[in-house]
C-alpha cells in the first residue's frame, strides 16, 4: 500500500501549515501529514515554510501582523505571534498544538527548516512525542543532530532535480547511506525504475514529492514508490484502491 502524505496539510484546498490545513489533512484521512518547522526567538517551534510570514498573513489586518510580514520569525517572540492574524483568519500554528490536535491518530513528518536548532526539536520531541513515531525532513545538519531516545525517529535524505543531473545515482544513494537515513525522498520528476530498485536493495523507504497530477499520481504508484506527498492527498488513496488504477 503507497501512503499518502499531506503536504504542509491539506494545501491543496486551504492555506498551508495552518490549523485549518491539519484539519483538512484529518478530514481526507491522510497517512502522515508533513509541516514546515521554524523557530521563534524565544525557542519556540512554529509552522511556516518561508522565513517570515508575509505569504500567509497577505493584507496585514493589525500591528502585530505588519511586524510578523516583515521581520523572520526567529527574531520574533512567540507571544507576538500569537496575536498575528493570518489571511484565513486564523492564527500561525504551534506545532505543540499540532501534536496535541492529532494525538496518535497519524504519523507526522517535520520539516525542519534553517536557523531551527537540533536542541529545541529533541526537547519538543521527549516533550510532545513520547512513544511516537515521527518522520524528519529538511535541513540535514540539523536533523542529523536531533536526538530523542524515547521516539522512534526516520529520517529524510531529500534529492531534488537539480541534484540528481549533477551527481550519478550510486552518489546520491550512499549520501543517503552514510546519513544513516531511513528514507530516500527524490523530487517526482526523477524516479527511475532503477533509482526505485537500488533504494530498496538498501533498504530504504522511498517518498516521491510533491505530487499532484493524477497522472503522475499514477506513474510513481507503478514505479514502486513507498509514499507519495501532494497537496490532494485524498487523490493518492484513490488511486491505491483495489478497483483503481
Amino acid at each position: 500500500m503507497v501512503l499518502s502524505i499531506a503536504h504542509r496539510g491539506a494545501s491543496g484546498y486551504f492555506l498551508e501549515n495552518t490549523r485549518a490545513s491539519l484539519e483538512g489533512a484529518l478530514a481526507l484521512n491522510a497517512d502522515i501529514i508533513e509541516v514546515d518547522v521554524r523557530e521563534t526567538l524565544d525557542h519556540q517551534l512554529v509552522l511556516s515554510h518561508d522565513l517570515t510570514l508575509t505569504r500567509l498573513i497577505g493584507v496585514p489586518k493589525n500591528a502585530q501582523s505588519v511586524l510578523a510580514s516583515m521581520v523572520p520569525i526567529p527574531l520574533l517572540l512567540s507571544k507576538h505571534l500569537s496575536q498575528v492574524i493570518l489571511r484565513n483568519g486564523q492564527q500561525p500554528y504551534f506545532l505543540k498544538d499540532v501534536f496535541k490536535r492529532v494525538g496518535a491518530q497519524k504519523i507526522l513528518k517535520l520539516d525542519i527548516k534553517l536557523y531551527v536548532s537540533a536542541k529545541s526539536v529533541s526537547q519538543f520531541l521527549e516533550e510532545y512525542a513520547c512513544g511516537r513515531t515521527v518522520y524528519l525532513a529538511g535541513d540535514k545538519k540539523t536533523i542529523d543532530l536531533i536526538y530523542s531516545p524515547s521516539v522512534e525517529i526516520l529520517r529524510e535524505h531529500s534529492i531534488k532535480k537539480q541534484q540528481y543531473r549533477a551527481r550519478k545515482e550510486g552518489r546520491l544513494l550512499k549520501q543517503a547511506l552514510v546519513r544513516k537515513a531511513e528514507i530516500l525522498a527524490p523530487h517526482f520528476s526523477i524516479i527511475s525504475d532503477s533509482l526505485i530498485r537500488h533504494a530498496h536493495e538498501y533498504s530504504l523507504i522511498v517518498h516521491a514529492w510533491t505530487v499532484n497530477e493524477p497522472a503522475d499520481i499514477k506513474q510513481a504508484i507503478a514505479q514502486g514508490v513507498d509514499a507519495i506527498t501532494s497537496n490532494y492527498p485524498e487523490r493518492v488513496k484513490y488511486f491505491t484502491l483495489p478497483t483503481q488504477g
